[in-house]
């Protein structure tokens, strides 16, 4: 059993997840993604952009 399997998959995930939020904030409008409570972690560094 490997640890690094797993791993792998949760990076693969939120890299995927990362690039999907950047996709809906730039088509979508930025104050709604902002305002949704699963954004919230990435808030900080969405207005930073």
């Amino acid at each position: 059993m490997t640890v690094q399997r797993p791993r792998r998959s949760f990076l693969t995930i939120l890299r995927s997840y990362q690039s999907g939020y950047f996709s809906f904030a730039s088509s979508s409008d930025r104050r709604l993604f902002l305002i949704s409570p699963s954004s919230r972690c990435c808030s900080p560094l969405l207005s930073g952009i």
